[in-house]
């Protein structure tokens, strides 16, 4: 049954925040080019403008977005931290020499976890992630809305000023959990398959792709208890010298050990 199979990662996000980003504005088009050339076969552009531009690349369930102000790059559904960990540093290192980035701040890696329920199983699910004991209402507050407990959502933020690669850092973590209702969107436009001749080599090779994918994509849940977690930098740092691997890194290690260790405290309360 979902509710005794452990949290599975749905979506992993890593962002980072430019510093005086708009020296770039004039050169979206040039990092598109670059970005198409070095990464994983696949990726095509898309919702392009002089001031931003994005990526995606469904066979690896990528997505990958930039403007003056920040990067961002996605996986969901299609999860292999492997990939995801090689093409997001390869993203930001193009793009930091690219558009000339030479401060950043708030890089921040988000892993999000799912245990699946069916369709008619809300009530289970809210009581599942009840029954987690994440937090426990005030006995109180309960007693004036009056009932019993039926759903909850909890979100703790933590923070600490520490040490990292030999800087000192104000590291900010934040846990999300709630119930959820979802649907698989359609993992891409159904009309490029029609005009596939029309595109170029490689664009033609990244459909083909999405062809093979369609009998690869792995079962989303519609309800899920959902655990967000958010690992980020409230800090500073000079492009060049941030070790962004290092950082993701970090922040997939933590995101694993949490929820590893509330998989294993739900074993004990049973």
């Amino acid at each position: 049954m979902p509710s005794h199979s452990p949290f599975r990662v749905h979506h992993l996000q890593a962002s980072v925040h430019f510093i005086q980003g708009y020296r770039y504005l004039d050169r979206c088009g040039e990092a598109l080019i670059k970005l198409e050339n070095i990464l994983e076969k696949g990726w095509l552009p898309s919702e392009t403008t002089p001031k931003a531009g994005s990526l995606k690349n469904d066979q690896l369930g990528l997505t990958a977005s930039f403007n003056s102000e920040a990067l961002t790059v996605s996986q969901i559904e299609f999860i292999s931290f492997e990939h995801f960990f090689d093409q997001a540093c390869k993203i930001f290192e193009t793009l930091v020499r690219t558009f000339e980035i030479k401060e950043i701040n708030l890089p921040s890696i988000k892993v999000v976890f799912q245990k699946g329920f069916k369709d008619d199983e809300v009530e289970e699910a809210s009581q599942h992630l009840i029954k987690m004991r994440l937090c426990t209402p005030n006995g109180g507050l309960v007693a004036l809305l009056g009932g019993k407990p039926e759903a909850l959502e909890f979100v703790l933020v933590t923070a600490e000023d520490l040490e990292w690669n030999q800087e000192r850092v104000h590291q900010r973590r934040r846990m999300q959990s709630q119930v959820i209702r979802q649907e698989r969107q359609p993992p891409f436009d159904e009309r490029l398959l029609r005009r596939a001749r029309q595109l170029g080599k490689q664009q033609r090779a990244a459909i083909a792709a999405l062809m093979q994918l369609r009998r690869q994509v792995p079962e989303i849940f519609p309800v899920a208890v959902q655990l967000d977690l958010e690992h980020s930098f409230e800090t500073e740092f000079g492009a060049e010298a941030f070790d962004l691997p290092a950082f993701l890194e970090q922040g997939w290690t933590w995101a694993e050990s949490v929820s590893s260790g509330l998989t294993r405290l739900e074993g004990e309360k049973k």
